[in-house]
């Protein structure tokens, strides 16, 4: 969920999986943290549905044919003969019950603070709910068709729904007055996902592509590429200096990100120029081994 780590599914692995370190490509041969340890130990476990405990791990929004949790996971959304509910999932107890005609739904998911139920009906499309009293906020008028995903912004301030329309359409989660329509896709989307800060958002669709989309507003972007640019001019040499100290790249992205000194900018042009000198590397390597 920090961005540091990937996990693949690799058939040839003993475990059926491997780890690597998402900013220098490295594939991580033994665990370098107490997390990639924890992670390994459950991945290896003899019959534990590890995609499951994985997402659960990472995201804290997991999801099933027909329920969803809240990020914190103390709340459970599931649909039931009777309709939707949400579930307390500390105790157990019913807290609400959304729409008992709304039997069908195809997609739905909790905003990050717990406080709204995004999902789609048969019977009233894509909608928003109020958890604390179970009342319908907004009903989402712009697909063509069955919405198959949502995804709440990591501040909770957007909203994107995907559907078999193929259009993903950006949302603000306060007013729910529709922001933007991303076209480009050729078939249904059935997921959606913004990065960790929100800038950035992933589709999935039948057509078989993933996309990834800018999400900011064209001029709040390019200061925001302007400034990036000049972070990462100033972390180059100091980047320099720490692949001279530890020669291991997945070791200094490790440093980096221990680095209690950097705050969240300086961190991420580090890594970003980490990731940009081991690439070039790698390229370099490739050529001069090709006859």
């Amino acid at each position: 969920s920090d961005g540091s780590r990937l996990l693949a599914r690799d058939e040839a692995d003993e475990h059926g999986f491997a780890v690597w370190d998402a900013t220098t490509g490295a594939r991580l041969h033994s665990p370098r943290t107490p997390s990639d340890t924890e992670l390994v130990d459950l991945l290896g476990q003899p019959g534990v549905d590890w995609q499951n405990r994985f997402v659960r791990a990472a995201s804290g929004n997991v999801r099933h044919d027909k329920s969803v949790s809240s990020h914190d996971e103390t709340l459970l959304a599931t649909g039931t003969a009777d309709g939707v509910q949400v579930i307390d999932r500390t105790t157990g107890q019913q807290l609400i019950q959304l729409e008992r005609r709304a039997t069908k739904f195809s997609a739905m998911t909790f905003s990050p603070d717990g406080t709204k139920l995004a999902l789609c009906l048969e019977e009233l499309g894509p909608t928003v709910w109020d958890v604390a009293s179970g009342a319908m906020l907004a009903g989402l008028s712009g697909h063509v068709g069955n919405v198959f995903a949502f995804a709440f912004s990591p501040d909770g301030s957007r909203l994107v729904t995907g559907g078999n329309d193929g259009n993903i359409i950006l949302w603000d989660a306060e007013s729910f007055e529709l922001v933007a329509i991303l076209r480009g896709h050729q078939s249904y989307v059935y997921s959606v996902a913004f990065s960790p800060d929100g800038t950035m958002l992933a589709s999935a669709s039948g057509d078989g592509t993933v996309r990834t989309w800018d999400s900011l507003p064209a001029e709040k972007r390019w200061r925001q590429i302007q400034a990036a640019q000049r972070s990462r001019r100033e972390a180059a040499p100091m980047v320099d200096e720490l692949l001279a100290q530890f020669t291991d790249p997945p070791a200094v992205a490790d440093h980096i990100r221990a680095d209690r000194t950097l705050n969240d900018d300086d961190r991420r042009a580090r890594l970003r120029v980490l990731l940009e000198l081991t690439t070039a590397a790698r390229s370099e390597a490739t050529r001069e081994s090709t006859p």
